[in-house]
């Protein structure tokens, strides 16, 4: 069955084609792999020698992506699939063209894909468009893992701290490289009575910065979505074991040293842990945790807040991972009704976050029903003290018991109904115990072809003093030239729940963003992008409080190069008193407004060189003074071995006196050294004048098995004096059963 495609005349009238662009989409009918069962044994070498391959179905012929799609790809790959009782099997081919060569920044785990040479092998096991797994390789063995979820309209629901075990291989010859997986079933979660799945592959080819898929995917559509996909046909339905599990021990030693206290001696503690991953069925995984540590976990990437809310850090901790869309995708990039960051996570008398230990928790997910996912999770956190020597004070955090609960319903073919419950208490005898209660609801609805798409959401948060509810819609719309997103949010004035992401309560927030994209035939070109994004926030009875408008263009050039133009215009209200500058100056008062205009002009040369990077330059107004605002990073790769990236960000600002003006930098080299697949060094020094800090870690990671890790972690805080404030050293085991 051939693609369905309707062209329109300019003369027809623009409403015809938003009624019919919805159900305008690429049939998978064509595309159907019928895998077959085997009982030979195939050994993940890379060579693709075993007899079953000579037998396996062939898919090839993929159609281009990017940089213009809809054309025969002129990368040639070849794939074969195959399974066993216990594992499906993939061999890959992928040719290289007449002076091409092999691309790949890293062989660290979950590189990303489209900024080097790539293979992608995507499965959707229940055939709904709305879930799925991402299984990446490249050229030189390194590995990525993701799940999609939300059917994987862009980027944002790939989530790729998720990980499991799994196996590749990959050969490199002169002029193509060869893939071979092994994913196991129980990796995977599935219907067992179903035989059939929805898969693609992809394959990105740096070189020649383009990238091609088996079933085509249209450019303007993210590599990973869930709506472009062929038929996987099972021959013999593959058989799910009724309870499947995985224990998962580990042991950590730290050594950690204070030296803002006088004559503290250093403290050492040894934490063992316990993780039980139990598979009930193929549809559901039960996660129990006991005494968790993560100090293995990546520290964040700061960010230079130089406004006046909260910023937004991803939660990376592996327990509340698998899944996690069922919990962590209610709301919107405004607000998150539940973040399961804040769980183990508590302010202390200074007003910096600090880590709470999590006695322990367990978290109950995924399908119980042909269109149902249920997820509920409940987690019990310590009671712990903070003091502060120098003011003689101690604040007390009670422990908590956080307890999570959703329902998920499939509308239609790729909509969904969702429900939450988060119930927070104080663990404690006391009669004024604190709790705080979070219900509420959400629609998701994604056209058929997913040119549309569009939300909806309604919660209530009872305090036991308090209660306030939020609501908003958004609606996306995209093709390959035109594309809009348009946003409302509410958010009630004692509306903050105690485990959301709500930077700002009391207002609404309205967004609009449309843009145009030409794609010209100058083969030198990829793209040229005309955008105006505007965003507005008001207070409740509607009177602006800030107001951004964000107009320009954007150029990419087909060697990866790129170009910025644009002006940033802001309004702002001050319902408090603030010091933009930052430098303890006289703030702007309460009740006072400002208008200020900027340009904004950046730069980013061909990220395929050894030597690349990005420059930015913004100036204008601020407030009621000026600001130059320089963002600049720099790259150097020895590819696959070596990266080295310095981020600068300096902002100087000069505001009328007596408000002062203050030069705020952030400086923040790192580096990630592969000495093999299997052995990382990550290192990341920050400095942030607005903290007076400079903060330094040291990861070394030795992956001796399949999910299995040696960690030393070093960390330190110093002063911008170079005196030292804090050190420590932690050796953790992982060791997967």
């Amino acid at each position: 069955m051939k693609s369905l495609t309707i062209s329109f005349n300019h003369r027809y009238p623009i409403l015809i084609y938003l009624l019919v662009s919805p159900f305008v989409h690429t049939s998978s009918q064509e595309y159907t792999y019928t895998i077959k069962r085997t009982d030979e044994e195939i050994t993940i070498d890379g060579h693709l020698s075993e007899k079953v391959w000579d037998r396996a179905q062939i898919a090839m012929d993929f159609t281009q992506r990017s940089p213009k799609d809809n054309i025969p790809s002129d990368d040639k790959t070849i794939v074969r699939l195959a399974a066993d009782a216990r594992f499906l099997y993939l061999g890959a081919v992928c040719h290289l063209n007449e002076g091409e060569r092999f691309q790949a920044n890293t062989l660290y785990r979950d590189f990303e894909v489209l900024q080097n040479d790539a293979f992608m092998f995507l499965i959707d096991t229940y055939a709904k468009g709305l879930n799925g797994y991402s299984f990446e390789v490249s050229p030189f063995g390194s590995r990525g893992e993701r799940l999609i979820s939300n059917g994987g309209v862009d980027e944002n629901d790939s989530d790729y701290n998720w990980e499991n075990k799994w196996f590749s291989s990959v050969r490199r010859l002169d002029n193509s490289w060869i893939i071979e997986m092994a994913i196991p079933l129980k990796t995977l979660r599935f219907a067992h009575e179903v035989n059939l799945w929805k898969i693609n592959f992809i394959r990105n080819n740096r070189s020649a910065n383009r990238s091609s898929s088996w079933v085509p995917i249209p450019v303007n559509i993210d590599i990973a979505n869930l709506s472009y996909t062929g038929n996987l046909q099972w021959e013999q339905v593959p058989e799910s074991s009724k309870f499947k599990y995985s224990i998962i021990p580990s042991i950590t030693t730290t050594l950690t040293k204070d030296y803002t206290v006088p004559d503290k001696s250093a403290e050492k503690e040894i934490t063992p842990s316990l993780d039980l991953k139990l598979g009930l069925g193929s549809n559901l995984n039960l996660d129990i945790t006991g005494n968790p540590d993560f100090s293995q976990i990546e520290v964040d990437r700061q960010q230079l807040n130089i406004g006046r809310f909260e910023l937004f850090f991803p939660e990376k901790r592996q327990f509340f991972l698998e899944n996690s869309d069922l919990f962590a995708n209610f709301g919107n990039d405004n607000i998150r009704p539940f973040f399961s960051r804040r769980i183990g996570i508590a302010s202390n008398l200074g007003g910096n976050f600090e880590a709470v230990p999590i006695i322990g928790g367990l978290r109950l997910s995924g399908k119980v029903g042909n269109k149902s996912r249920l997820g509920v999770m409940d987690v019990l956190t310590d009671e712990i003290s903070f003091v502060n020597e120098a003011l003689g004070s101690t604040s007390v955090i009670k422990g908590k018991n956080h307890f999570v609960a959703t329902y998920q319903y499939q509308l239609f073919e790729r909509s969904t109904a969702s429900v939450l419950l988060v119930d927070n208490r104080e663990v404690s005898s006391d009669s004024d115990m604190r709790n705080s209660q979070l219900v509420g609801g959400q629609l998701e609805w994604i056209s058929r072809g997913n040119s549309w798409s569009g939300s909806g959401f309604y919660f209530h948060d009872f305090k036991h003093s308090s209660s306030d509810l939020s609501y908003g819609l958004s609606l996306r719309h995209s093709t390959q030239h035109f594309g809009m997103f348009s946003s409302f949010t509410h958010v009630g004035k004692a509306f903050n729940p105690e485990t959301g992401f709500i930077p700002r309560n009391n207002v609404n927030r309205i967004g609009l963003a449309p843009f145009y994209i030409f794609r010209p035939e100058n083969p030198k070109i990829n793209n040229i992008d005309v955008f105006f994004d505007t965003d507005h926030t008001l207070s409740n009875n509607f009177k602006f409080l800030d107001s951004r408008i964000l107009t320009g263009t954007f150029l990419g050039l087909s060697n990866t190069s790129s170009f910025l133009l644009a002006i940033n215009s802001n309004y702002t209200f001050l319902l408090n008193d603030f010091d933009p500058s930052f430098s303890k100056s006289e703030p702007l008062l309460k009740g006072t407004e400002y208008f200020y205009p900027s340009l904004r002009i950046r730069y980013r040369s061909d990220q395929k060189k050894f030597l690349s990077g990005s420059l930015e330059l913004e100036y204008g107004k601020y407030f009621n003074g000026k600001k130059l605002t320089l963002t600049s990073t720099a790259n150097l790769r020895w590819q696959p071995y070596l990266e080295v990236e310095v981020d600068v960000i300096y902002n100087d600002i000069d505001l009328k006196h007596p408000n002062g003006d203050n030069q705020i930098i952030l400086i923040r080299p790192q580096a990630r050294i592969s000495f093999n697949r299997n052995l990382f060094l990550t290192y990341i020094t920050q400095y942030n004048s607005l903290q007076k800090n400079i903060g330094s870690n040291f990861r070394l990671q030795w992956r001796f098995r399949p999910v299995s890790d040696l960690f030393l972690v070093y960390t330190d805080n110093y002063t911008e004096d170079f005196i030292i404030q804090q050190r420590g050293f932690s050796l953790k085991l992982i060791y997967w059963l």
